[in-house]
């Protein structure tokens, strides 16, 4: 009868015990493991849906519209079975729930043989036996069985006398063995892997995971999307970048206060160092150096916005030009804004102008392109008194009245803001700067009446003819946070430390089983090992401890 037809005729009389022979049958789980790495694969090979997207409507709607576009019509059909988010679909779950317990049966009903096999081991064996097991030897021997014995103890055997078998008249028999506790160490596997599969599991259940971008001066943030009496807010106190005395970049690290109602947790982390409050960890993923504390206030000096504009890791691609007189005094020393830009077929060149002593001299260069890249930056300068003259990195011109010098292309925080308050301009140019001595200031293309751009310092205020008021507070720094909540992750290590542990007793601490029988003459010991040991070598070394000799030299030794 096979396994199917078993199945089927217990199922019928004992159901329970017909899940239990399913969940301990090899092929079914050989069937489980091919489904989990089958459905692993397809979570690899098929992009899945943004952590941040997942739990956000629109942008999950929008995420899963380009994919409509790249899989055409297939998209219904994978949408459908949830693949492109197989990990938190509830069949990825309900097959791992199965496994879980699959393997839960497996390791519980591993128990009771392996402690039989430990606590009550098969001490007698029929002397057909010494005649046919894989790992045997005899030899002649007058001597006592007192003195087998001994020498078995010497090797760190565990040995008791046993009464065997009447088919010799006298005989004596002993069964020793070493390691019995190894046995274990293919149960303390089992378990490793069920606590692995265990932590795995409730990660996927009760887990969480997400990024919080966190801005000094800013108001707390919320932890969670939805309010409720458990929200966690998170408000960042001082994002540092820290630097050595040579001005290298060490680390980074955050200061944030994280609060639950009425109870606050001050928190430092780095990425490495993460810490731990209300059950979520906090860890250090990125630094933000592109801020710009800014507020705006209308004629009446109500204040409309005062927040962290964020320059979203936009960038502008600026040339740093210096400009010394010919008496050696230093004119400029900088990075150039764009002022303005102009679109043609060759593509688009940014420009700038600088005002000198004798007049304005332009700047222009072109914009990287698939054909130009920032490498090969090079600017074009006229004035009053120089003709069209093109600089490379490095390369310097002289006039009559100055030395200009382009030092190096350099990349500033820039973004295009849409619809701001008290301006009429759709669209708004700040870039973020620096003077040649180190402070900072805002250069703004589209708040003045007559199109020029607008420098603004720090704590300087520029009022517009409507009479609305543009502050640029300060530049601020900000930290992205990763969130977690991992259940999961102390199962996880109690995984590695007994699947090391259960590994090493398996394949450094086999066990060791020897049965001995004594006839007066003659001895004959006949052992179970696994094949990772050289168990022969040790039957050798045993027959001669006992004999006192170099070797043995009747038929003493042979390994099946």
């Amino acid at each position: 009868m096979n396994t199917f037809s078993t199945l089927q005729s217990v199922l019928i009389s004992d159901p329970l015990r017909a899940l239990w022979m399913l969940l301990t049958n090899v092929k079914f789980a050989l069937a489980l493991v091919f489904a989990a790495v089958f459905s692993g694969l397809l979570g690899v090979l098929i992009p899945q849906i943004p952590a941040e997207a997942r739990e956000n409507t629109v942008a999950r709607a929008a995420w899963l519209e380009l994919k409509h576009l790249d899989f055409g019509v297939w998209f219904e059909f994978l949408n459908a079975l949830a693949l492109f988010d197989v990990f938190h679909s509830a069949w990825f779950i309900s097959l791992w729930f199965v496994v879980v317990v699959s393997v839960t049966v497996c390791t519980v009903s591993r128990f009771m043989p392996v402690w039989r096999s430990i606590h009550r081991p098969q001490k007698i064996v029929p002397n057909s036996y010494f005649e046919k097991a894989s790992h045997r030897t005899n030899f002649s021997y007058t001597g006592e069985i007192d003195v087998v014995e001994d020498k078995l103890k010497r090797l760190r055997y565990t040995v008791e006398q046993v009464e065997g078998t009447t088919d010799i008249p006298g005989a004596k028999y002993l069964f020793a063995q070493r390691f019995s506790w190894a046995q274990y160490g293919t149960f303390v596997s089992h378990l490793a892997l069920l606590m692995l599969l265990l932590g795995g599991l409730l990660t996927a259940l009760a887990g969480d995971s997400r990024t919080l971008s966190l801005a000094e001066k800013r108001s707390a943030v919320p932890l969670f999307r939805d309010p409720g009496p458990g929200q966690i807010f998170v408000e960042m106190i001082d994002a540092v970048k820290g630097v050595d005395s040579d001005g290298h970049i060490i680390d980074f690290r955050s200061k944030f206060m994280v609060r639950r109602g009425d109870e606050n947790i001050f928190c430092e982390a780095t990425v490495n160092d993460p810490c731990d409050a209300y059950g979520y960890r906090f860890h250090q993923a990125a630094f933000f150096d592109d801020l710009a504390l800014f507020s705006i206030a209308d004629p009446g000096g109500k204040l409309l916005f005062e927040d962290v504009l964020d320059f979203e890791n936009q960038v502008a691609l600026v040339p740093v030009i210096s400009v010394i007189a010919r008496d050696g005094q230093v004119l400029f020393d900088e990075a150039v804004p764009q002022m303005a830009t102009i679109e043609s077929a060759a593509g688009m060149t940014a420009l700038a102008e600088l005002n000198l002593r004798n007049g304005s001299y332009t700047i222009s260069w072109r914009l990287p392109s698939e054909n130009n890249s920032a490498e090969n930056m090079k600017v074009t300068i006229t004035g009053p008194d120089l003709s069209a003259t093109e600089l490379f990195v490095g390369e310097s011109l002289s006039s009559n009245l100055y030395e200009v010098t382009f030092k190096n292309p350099l990349l500033v925080p820039a973004i295009n803001v849409l619809d701001m308050p008290g301006v009429s301009n759709e669209k708004v140019t700040v870039q973020l700067m620096k003077d040649r001595w180190g402070s900072d200031y805002l250069y703004v293309i589209g708040l003045r009446s007559d199109g020029e751009g607008l420098v603004l310092p720090v704590d300087k205020t520029w009022s517009s003819e409507d009479g609305f008021s543009f502050t640029f507070l300060e530049r601020v720094d900000g930290s992205g946070i990763d969130v977690r909540r991992d259940p999961g992750d102390t199962f996880i290590w109690i995984a590695i430390v007994l699947g090391l542990l259960g590994l090493g007793i398996t394949f450094y601490i086999p066990r060791r089983r020897l049965w001995v029988s004594f006839t007066g003459s003659q001895i004959f010991i006949a052992g179970i090992a696994p094949r990772s040991i050289r168990f022969e070598q040790e039957l050798r070394k045993l027959s001669q401890a006992i004999t006192g000799q170099s070797d043995t030299h009747s038929n003493e030794l042979e390994d099946d």
